[in-house]
């Protein structure tokens, strides 16, 4: 993996030694590769140095570090049946995106057009709280899977207002409670 290279994906299991992620594309790496995992929930922030051990399919499965102590268990991270549509701005055609999941640093979307990765898309989502305006990174694009000719997008949020942050964040504790 090339220094300064920045992946996201899904933690897919932990037990005592190792935990399984799921780097939602492909990254050469190298067994016995050290390298720093950061994990980001609503209300928490988590850093441990990991080893690679082996690719498990798609997967990786990384050794933890002896010790790791934890801080606060946060809330879930990610929110997931949620009915919002996003549109994203693409020159002059807007793109309308099926929310997958939410978080509070981007979102999942179901879309029929394939974005560029590290493309910045605005985005617009109606919220039952507002409109929420957010320039958006575009950190993976893959077929979406059972849905011929549909793409999974990853977004994260590059620029967000602060007013339209508290919209966000507003939507997503009032969907995770419901």
């Amino acid at each position: 993996m090339n220094d300064g290279s920045t992946i996201h994906g899904w933690v897919r299991d932990v037990d005592k030694d190792t935990i399984t992620i799921d780097p939602g594309h492909h990254v050469e790496v190298r067994p016995k590769e050290v390298f720093d995992l950061e994990m980001s929930a609503a209300d928490g922030h988590c850093r441990l140095t990991v080893e690679f051990l082996r690719c498990d399919g798609p997967n990786w499965v990384l050794k933890l570090p002896s010790f790791v102590r934890i801080l606060q268990q946060g809330a879930r991270t990610r929110v997931r049946g949620l009915e919002l549509t996003i549109d994203l701005e693409r020159g002059e055609s807007k793109v309308a995106g099926k929310l997958i999941d939410a978080s509070p640093n981007g979102v999942a979307l179901e879309v029929e057009t394939a974005l560029e990765t590290e493309e910045v898309v605005p985005a617009t989502a109606h919220t039952p709280y507002g409109e929420m305006v957010a320039l958006c990174r575009v950190v993976y694009c893959t077929p979406a899977p059972n849905a011929a000719g549909r793409f999974r997008v990853g977004l994260t949020f590059a620029d967000l207002p602060r007013l339209d942050l508290a919209r966000w964040m507003r939507f997503l504790k009032s969907s995770a409670a419901a």
